[in-house]
């Protein structure tokens, strides 16, 4: 019992010590909280503070109220941060106001879903263009005629001898509430007299703004305003939009007038009254940017029906329909179609108006006099390509041929000095001139250009005359002479009078060395007369020498040539290699060795690279030979080498040319036929090792290569690599010796004679192809043979 009482009595002592600082100092009131808080934004830290505020006897409840408004409260400079990252800069006057849309969300743009006809309205695009939107700027000041209303946020900065900052909330009674000022009511104040009032407020506590402090007001978050859109609108509603949102915003937000709406008198209705007309005419045309009015809450955009419309098409730059206003003309609507197209046709402008029953065209002469009415259609063609006025051409044998302005009296004369005057070369008996009759036909008119240089001609040109003198050459052709073979640069030149052999061969570079200078052919043309009547070659060789220097006194040298000579510089035979062949395997200097004579083969080449080594199997050597095909002719040759052998690897080895392998029996040939097979350029000759395998490949049970256990025959080792496989074809067996060349499987009745394997070679198994015979096919074969079977039986009986 006695412990009992003792456990109570030091509960309540440790209670009442815990209450003894509460009770010696008193709290502190929840204005003074306000008042730290704002303290936060003179730079004072969040520790600083609230130790403050423990020294003036802050409970922990009142402590934890005041962590919470320091949270909200940033700093000065966290406030300008802020303002920064939303508008991309601060303001740096009382007259640099930003713009930021309000805590409501705003309307958003939604799709219209308009017709191709209402895209053919002047001024559609501009409320329905991804890119343009209209929204406001929230990186530019607010005009100082801008209303302040409930939900707009009031920034306040107090600088100099007194510091201190304010955001300030405009509330539903039309005031903000200043912290030891009171409230000051500036609902319905445009923003130039809310400043005014604030600042008179503020002189009240801060005695020395103006002197030795400045007073900063400016707007922060707008509020939102709600608008009403009605009448002939693609989106009509009710629009959220911000306080600073103007009648363009609102326009783009319900995506502007519809086909039947007007786009020049948008109307504005303000407690139910009209305080506004916009034409939009004259923001796109005259940049009238004044007609884009601001907005307040609760208007109404109204949209009537337009009264004039007029449709604009052919060539003018912009075409569609055009809304035209009492007293615009014609030329006001080809103002607003952005004008013609460089090739209108501007004189032929043409209107056609609904008359009363029906319609009429009129031809418009006086396009600013004549005003337009309603239904209207405006037209204008296009230039008629097909005929130029004013202009004369030259061509051919003159020096600057082309087309001339022409004028009225002008001269052939004239002309051809305009042309800078005929060539040298021009034919001198005959010129043409092409002219255009009245009935789009032509004629031609002849004359002599010698005439007309000596002054004898002239002839008066008409408009769409076109004159052409001709060249010499046109009746008679350039003489050349050409020269081919061992020059260093063989080609066709112009034929000169007393041009000489020597001479030919100067103009082509000379001699290359490969080049002899006996028996160097001439071919030469027949005359075009002789071989009319006597001749029945076409041209005759002559075959000379010359010196390698083209001495002067050098008869053959001096051969005079004639017009189409064709020269032939023969090469000399023995001037350069014939070929190259590459030896590889087992010789003792594997490489590359030029054919020196056509005496050279297989045994002289490979006695040049050291001859056999010890390991050398000599009965096996392989000649591969490059082959000349295009790439599709090579891929088509592998695959139907792959399929005849219906196995995957191909007698045929890429690299980079394609080789064919040329089967050499150099064991059983003579030395006469090893002679006979000429070598070429490109070949390759293979020494194969000695190698005691035989390899076992195609359909059989197990491919494989074996030792060589003698001169047996294939389907032994065929039986060593597992026998054959289920759709091997045995009669088709073969084998490929080391030299390349192969050895097929030969039978008689039913015996079958497989070939002989020596060292290295490879016996190829071949598979049977695949039955294309269906379930029908058989059917068919099986009732025709039961078919005669039956009529066999009955023949016998």
């Amino acid at each position: 019992m006695r412990v009992k009482r003792l456990f109570i009595i030091l509960i309540c002592a440790l209670v009442y010590a815990a209450n003894v600082p509460a009770q010696q100092s008193p709290k502190i009131s929840q204005q003074h909280l306000n008042q730290l808080a704002e303290m936060r934004r003179q730079g004072y830290t969040d520790e600083q503070l609230l130790q403050m505020a423990e020294a003036r006897g802050a409970s922990k409840t009142q402590l934890k109220q005041l962590k919470t408004l320091l949270k909200n409260t940033p700093k000065t400079n966290e406030r300008v941060n802020n303002a920064k990252s939303l508008v991309g800069k601060s303001a740096s006057s009382n007259q640099a106001v930003t713009v930021q849309s309000g805590e409501k969300a705003v309307s958003q743009k939604e799709e219209t879903g308009a017709t191709d006809r209402d895209r053919m309205v002047c001024g559609y695009d501009l409320f329905n263009t991804k890119n343009l939107s209209f929204a406001p700027d929230v990186n530019i000041p607010v005009p100082d005629t801008y209303i302040i209303g409930a939900g707009d946020q009031i920034l306040i900065d107090i600088n100099g001898q007194s510091q201190q900052a304010y955001d300030l909330t405009v509330n539903n009674n039309g005031s903000i509430d200043i912290p030891l000022v009171g409230s000051v009511f500036i609902i319905g104040r445009n923003y130039a007299e809310a400043e005014k009032i604030i600042t008179s407020r503020l002189k009240s506590i801060y005695s020395d703004i103006g002197t030795r402090s400045t007073a900063s007001i400016k707007l922060g978050k707008l509020r939102t305003i709600t608008v009403n859109v009605m009448g002939e609108v693609h989106l009509p509603g009710t629009y959220t939009v911000s306080g600073a949102a103007s009648l363009f915003n609102v326009l783009y937000l319900s995506g502007g007038p519809t086909f039947n709406g007007s786009f020049r008198n948008v109307q504005l209705i303000r407690n139910g009254k009209i305080v506004a007309q916009l034409d939009v005419y004259d923001f796109l045309f005259n940049n009238k940017v004044q007609t884009n009015v601001p907005l307040q809450s609760n208007d109404i955009v109204m949209i009537p029906p337009f009264q004039k419309r007029v449709a604009m098409g052919g060539q003018f730059k912009k075409v569609g329909y055009f809304e035209a206003k009492d007293g615009e003309t014609v030329e006001d609507m080809i103002r607003y179609a952005g004008g013609y197209t460089p090739v209108a046709a501007t004189g032929n402008l043409s209107l056609i108006r609904m008359g009363k029953q029906n319609l009429e065209f009129r031809s418009v002469k006086d396009a600013d006099r004549m005003d337009v009415m309603n239904g209207d259609s405006i037209y204008v063609d296009a230039i008629d390509f097909s005929k130029m006025e004013n202009i004369v051409s030259v061509y051919g044998a003159v020096y600057q041929a082309g087309s001339y302005e022409y004028h009225e009296g002008m001269k052939l004369s004239e002309l051809v000095r305009l042309a800078g005057g005929m060539k040298e070369e021009v034919l001198s008996t005959r010129a043409l001139v092409s002219r255009l009759r009245e009935d789009r036909r032509r004629e031609s008119l002849t004359f002599v250009p010698e005439d007309l240089k000596t002054g004898k001609f002239d002839l008066e040109l008409k408009d769409g005359d076109e004159v052409n003198f001709f060249s010499y050459y046109d009746l008679h052709p350039r003489k050349t002479v050409a020269i081919r073979g061992a020059v260093k640069n063989a080609a066709e030149f112009e034929y000169e009078e007393g041009m000489t052999l020597a001479d030919l061969i100067l103009m082509a570079g000379g001699l290359t060395s490969e080049a002899t200078v006996s028996g160097i052919q001439i071919t030469r043309r027949v005359q075009s007369e002789e071989a009319d009547t006597t001749h029945t070659n076409w041209a005759s060789d002559q075959f000379v020498d010359i010196s390698r220097d083209l001495e002067a006194g050098d008869e053959g040298s001096s051969f005079v040539l004639q017009p189409f000579d064709v020269v032939n510089v023969r090469q000399n035979m023995a001037s350069h290699v014939k070929g190259v062949v590459e030896v590889s395997g087992e010789v003792y200097y594997a490489g590359a060795y030029n054919i020196l004579s056509q005496d050279d083969n297989i045994l002289t080449i490979i006695e040049r690279a050291g001859g056999y080594t010890d390991r050398a199997y000599c009965d096996g050597v392989k000649l591969f030979r490059r082959v000349e095909m295009s790439p599709e002719e090579r891929l088509l040759k592998v695959e139907q080498q792959m399929n005849l052998a219906n196995i995957d690897t191909p007698s045929w080895y890429y690299d980079k040319d394609i080789y064919k392998l040329v089967a050499i029996d150099l064991k059983g040939m003579t030395k006469e036929q090893i002679s006979g097979i000429q070598l070429r350029d490109g070949d390759k000759i293979e020494v194969p090792a000695n190698i005691a395998t035989v390899s076992v490949s195609g359909h059989v049970l197990s491919p494989i290569s074996l030792s060589y256990k003698g001169k047996k025959s294939a389907k032994k080792y065929i039986k060593m690599a597992g026998g054959f496989a289920p759709r091997a074809k045995k009669k088709s067996t073969y084998v490929v010796h080391p030299n390349g060349m192969a050895e097929a499987t030969s039978s008689f009745l039913f015996f079958r004679r497989y070939p002989r394997v020596t060292e290295g070679c490879e016996v190829v198994v071949v598979k049977k192809p695949e039955s294309t015979m269906t379930v029908t096919g058989w059917v068919g074969i099986s009732s025709s043979i039961v078919s005669m079977l039956a009529v066999i039986v009955s023949l016998g009986r």
